[in-house]
């Protein structure tokens, strides 16, 4: 395994076993974020892909960062989420602007590790069944956002 000549022993060792936990790539992505002191959410895919890991390409990134949450090394920042989840309805409006406006009555009532629960008022009962008819797309196009899986637990709220 190759390492930077300005990592200290100490950050070394952190790489070595991260890299027998979840493996090299992973430990290569995981050590990267404990070195810029940001948190992973901060960076997009793309961003990545063209600054620090030029060598592998946007979907093997999305991949590793996907299996680092999966594993728990990795979790969801409730505000990268919140973040995400506003872009992806600015997209969604953009494919199905019908879509994207009944999205703007739900509002985000929890993260419980890659779950959003999103809420939706009693008067907003239509909403809520479009939105549970499309749940698979608007969790796909909320992924191409934020990099990683996130499933959609679509409730009422008071």
């Amino acid at each position: 395994m190759t390492t930077h000549s300005n990592c200290s022993d100490k950050e070394v060792g952190f790489l070595v076993d991260d890299a027998m936990a979840y493996g090299v790539e992973e430990a290569t992505v995981l050590f990267y974020f404990q070195s810029q002191s940001k948190d992973w959410a901060s960076y997009t895919v793309e961003w990545l892909a063209e600054e620090a890991f030029p060598f592998w390409k946007e979907d093997h990134i999305r991949r590793i960062l996907q299996s680092c949450v999966a594993k728990g090394a990795l979790d969801l920042d409730y505000g990268a989420v919140k973040d995400a989840w506003l872009n992806a309805i600015d997209r969604i409006k953009e494919q199905r602007p019908a879509m994207g406006n009944i999205l703007t009555v739900a509002e985000i009532v929890g993260l419980r590790g890659n779950v959003l629960e999103l809420g939706f008022a009693p008067q907003h009962e239509f909403q809520k069944q479009q939105t549970e008819k499309r749940q698979r797309w608007i969790e796909a196009v909320v992924e191409e956002v934020l990099g990683v899986p996130l499933t959609l637990d679509i409730c009422q709220s008071w």
